[in-house]
């Protein structure tokens, strides 16, 4: 992926942990098995569960609302309707 073509200089994807780092991936810190994180990547790892679960209440609103549509199929039965 080019970053140039996507992005630009101080765009970048932010992601969980489960997200390798890349040139845009910006994923959550790991805590190692026997270490505990930095007060640092503690409190990234906190603003970025702030704008995830903003992002995760977004994605909720228009699962509900394409739901809603789906009701409209069922009114609806040939071009007059």
């Amino acid at each position: 992926m080019s970053k140039d073509k996507y992005f630009d200089q101080k765009e970048y994807l932010l992601g969980d942990s489960a997200f390798s780092t890349l040139s845009v991936m910006v994923p959550a810190f790991k805590k190692g098995h026997n270490a505990n994180l930095s007060e640092e990547r503690k409190y990234f790892n906190t603003k970025l569960v702030k704008i995830w679960i903003k992002s995760e209440h977004c994605i909720g609103l228009i699962k509900a609302w394409f739901q809603r549509l789906q009701g409209f199929w069922r009114v609806i039965q040939d071009k007059q309707d």
